[in-house]
């Protein structure tokens, strides 16, 4: 298991840990390290595909005071309790039911290639906030960036596996919804080679 990474591991030990899943090893990653896995592992590109070419970045220079502030809250999501939908025909949703609320903290998101598995997915926010939130704090903008984008994937390499966590369902210990996939993903994810 690769825990939430605050910074990058260097170009030799990515090419380790590559080779270690390709010979049949299962890489099980949450929040920054499942980025990190998916970008230096999977080789699925940059973390940031949202942006489109010719897209300008919004100048903070020209905001007030109150404007950037009220920018950076809506921006944030200090911690919000999401709705994911679980793939119950999946292995890795062993014991689980068809949805789960899930701690999102960020605005991650998670890439999937062709071949990969959404094993849980943010519900969509066709009713705008509400539709993806159970609880917490979440701007309508944040909540549509993120509904219908993967919670939990699983991808083939080699004879191995990398599976990701947009998430550290970990966060404190206090809310045990995700665990169950998290469980599910060490115990039963090297054994779907």
């Amino acid at each position: 298991m690769l825990p939430d990474l605050s910074g990058s591991l260097s170009e030799g030990v990515s090419k380790l840990i590559q080779s270690w899943v390709r010979a049949g090893g299962t890489l099980v990653a949450t929040g920054r390290a499942a980025t990190w896995a998916s970008e230096h592992v999977l080789d699925l590109g940059k973390k940031d595909k949202s942006k489109k070419a010719g897209d300008k970045p919004e100048k903070l220079s020209g905001m007030t005071y109150a404007e950037r502030k009220k920018k950076r809250i809506l921006d944030r999501i200090p911690g919000a309790l999401l709705v994911a939908n679980i793939d119950t025909t999946n292995p890795l949703a062993a014991g689980m039911g068809d949805w789960i609320g899930v701690l999102k903290r960020g605005d991650r998101t998670l890439p999937v290639a062709e071949d990969g598995y959404v094993v849980a997915r943010f519900a969509s926010s066709y009713t705008g906030a509400e539709g993806v939130r159970i609880g917490g704090s979440i701007s309508k903008p944040n909540a549509i960036k993120i509904s219908n984008t993967p919670f939990m994937t699983r991808h083939r390499l080699g004879r191995g596996g990398v599976i990701c966590f947009s998430d550290d369902q970990t966060f404190r210990g206090f809310h045990h919804a995700g665990m169950r996939l998290l469980l599910n993903a060490i115990v039963y994810g090297p054994s779907l080679r």
